[in-house]
């Protein structure tokens, strides 16, 4: 299956550097942050975003990825012994 984006979007930005003497972005405030967070909502799927009965959010990764997870679950996941 091919994925093409529709958009891309930075997910990760340095925060602290411990060499740069700590804290390397000035913080939002809380009212950009719920501005930013509102934006975000807005963005999403109605049928993801209902109560009743939501929509599923299908997420796409890479087969390495995948096993990787996979994997981490399987072993950090406590087994009930049935009795």
């Amino acid at each position: 299956v091919a994925v093409v984006a529709k958009k891309v979007v930075e997910l990760h930005a340095l925060v602290f550097d411990g060499d740069a003497g700590g804290v390397v972005i000035e913080e939002p405030t809380l009212e950009e942050t719920k501005q930013y967070v509102a934006e975000q909502i807005k963005c999403m799927r109605p049928d993801i975003m209902r109560e009743m009965n939501p929509g599923q959010y299908k997420v796409s990764v890479s087969d390495q990825l995948f096993h990787f997870l996979h994997k981490l679950w399987q072993v950090e996941t406590p087994v009930l012994e049935l009795r």
